[in-house]
């Protein structure tokens, strides 16, 4: 959901807390990464309360949307690359 969300015009995506719901390894695994990407000045993490529930707003920063769309394009390169070279010869 983060990766469709950062694709978006609108740069932002809510997320639920989800908890003990989720395999304690994946939150933390998630958590880390969001936090490098936090410190890399690429996001913005805020935690917002709502009654009972807890969520995470994240934010891509203009220098995240820009790393991102260089990203994107390389990726984008080579696909065409990998689609236009000749089929190696089999054995």
């Amino acid at each position: 959901m983060i990766i469709t969300s950062a694709a978006s015009p609108n740069l932002s995506t809510t997320q639920p807390d989800t908890g003990k719901r989720t395999a304690a390894a994946g939150v933390s695994a998630l958590s880390k990464h969001l936090s490098t990407l936090e410190q890399a000045g690429y996001i913005r993490i805020r935690k917002i309360n709502s009654g009972r529930r807890r969520y995470t707003h994240l934010q891509l920063t203009r220098q995240g949307r820009a790393a991102f769309e260089a990203h994107a394009s390389a990726l984008q390169a080579l696909i065409a690359a990998a689609k236009s070279a000749p089929p190696k010869p089999g054995p």
